[in-house]
């Protein structure tokens, strides 16, 4: 028997990753993300739901609220290769 792996159309999938906790409130502005697909994007802001927003691979704003515990839930069908957030255009650009 063979298997081929990486083929065929990508399935859904429901993502949630792990919550960064901070000692200070911190108040992100801005995200990057470099996807194949249109993925969905919640942002969770001390646990609540803060920001929706369905995109493709490119930067997007985050309204601003202060917040110490962060998570990040993605869903869809594409990949996510990378994901991140920054207070700051300028922040985020030098982390690239």
């Amino acid at each position: 028997v063979v298997y081929q792996f990486a083929a065929g159309s990508a399935l859904t999938f429901d993502w949630w990753g792990k919550d960064f906790v901070f000692t200070y409130d911190v108040s992100f502005g801005v995200a990057y993300i470099r996807t194949t697909g249109s993925i969905e994007v919640k942002i969770y802001a001390d646990g609540v739901l803060h920001h929706t927003v369905t995109t493709t691979t490119g930067f997007f704003r985050i309204p601003p609220i202060r917040a110490h515990r962060w998570s990040v839930r993605f869903g869809g069908t594409g990949t996510v290769h990378e994901f991140k957030a920054a207070q700051t255009m300028q922040e985020l650009k030098r982390a690239r």
